[in-house]
């Protein structure tokens, strides 16, 4: 299991929407067995499970921040990244 985006260190632009609202970037994971429960967690806030297409949208805020999964085995991999700013 790993995560495929963001990479480690990576810089993120998170767009702006036609509304004026922050966008969203999509993180995305890989699993090596089919259905397996993947639980994400950014900066150590629980966001969601996902089970088949490991693929979250999220709308991170400017800064630094860590992306942790952990799959229904215990198993984790964490990434740090750093948004840049949407304007």
């Amino acid at each position: 299991m790993e995560i495929v985006r963001p990479t480690k260190g990576a810089q993120v632009h998170v767009p702006i929407e036609l509304d004026g609202e922050p966008g969203r970037v999509l993180l995305e994971a890989a699993h090596q067995t089919p259905g397996t429960a993947i639980h994400w967690h950014l900066d150590d806030t629980y966001l969601g499970t996902t089970y088949d297409l490991h693929q979250w949208p999220a709308s991170p805020t400017q800064g630094t921040h860590k992306l942790t999964i952990v799959d229904q085995d215990g198993e984790r991999d964490q990434v740090t990244f750093h948004v840049t700013s949407s304007n």
